[in-house]
């Protein structure tokens, strides 16, 4: 039946694939070949369009990697036709709980309106198609205190955030990273630093960066004092 995605877009991904009649296949797999990196947290819009006959969509994505679809939540999208051909058309938050590091499997399903499978996530289906999308959730960005105040001249300690595999930055984009970084403390000013984590080590975990101001002041004067003291033998001292 001409039952099935047609196109699906999402953060990047603009796949053409054709409907169950035009792949002959009621479940194909772009897992490995069509990937998206989102971030926990953020929002991202989904578009599923399909062709000839009204249908009925869901999206599901396996946030915990535990291999299925069934879990609280894993089911981030519906819609139910009401037009041919037509654009399906919403919006998808990534939860906090959400496995990083790792390639989720997103599943676009898109059956007959009329059709009611018992299992939307995995079929079977009478009229319709299931198609399999990789997402990967990337690092969190890591929690940094800022601004750090250091008087002109003082020694300075390597700068600190809160994470795992952390790289430093001198910009916000670009350069490489290093694993520790002590801020100048020569010229009097505000200079700020990025930092990085990635959950796993690897560059395609990488999160984005978070600024960390570093403020050199000058530092303050020497009190004013009276010097010398002089006090009598065996008189009663006050504090200086």
């Amino acid at each position: 039946a001409n039952v099935g995605p047609v196109q699906v877009s999402f953060n990047g991904m603009n796949i053409w694939t054709g409907d169950a009649y035009a792949e002959q296949a009621a479940y194909t797999d772009h897992a490995y070949t069509q990937q998206s990196s989102v971030r926990r947290g953020n929002t991202y819009t989904i578009s599923v369009n399909t062709e000839v006959n009204k249908q009925n969509v869901r999206v599901f994505i396996d946030y915990n990697n535990d291999g299925d679809f069934a879990d609280a939540g894993e089911q981030v999208f519906s819609h139910n036709g009401t037009s041919i051909p037509e654009t399906h058309s919403g919006s998808i938050t990534i939860p906090a709980t959400a496995v990083t590091c790792a390639y989720l499997r997103m599943r676009v399903v898109s059956v007959f309106y009329s059709s009611t499978p018992s299992d939307y996530a995995c079929g079977p289906y009478t009229y319709g198609q299931a198609e399999d999308y990789g997402v990967y959730v990337v690092s969190d960005t890591p929690a940094v205190t800022s601004p750090v105040t250091l008087c002109q001249g003082a020694t300075a300690s390597a700068l600190t955030a809160s994470g795992s595999n952390l790289k430093w930055y001198t910009a916000a984009t670009g350069g490489t990273g290093v694993t520790a970084l002590i801020p100048s403390t020569a010229t009097i000013g505000s200079t700020p630093y990025y930092v990085s984590q990635s959950g796993d080590g690897s560059a395609t975990c990488e999160s984005s960066r978070s600024a960390l101001v570093v403020n050199v002041i000058a530092a303050p004067a020497a009190p004013a004092v009276t010097s010398p003291v002089t006090y009598c033998q065996g008189a009663a001292a006050s504090a200086l």
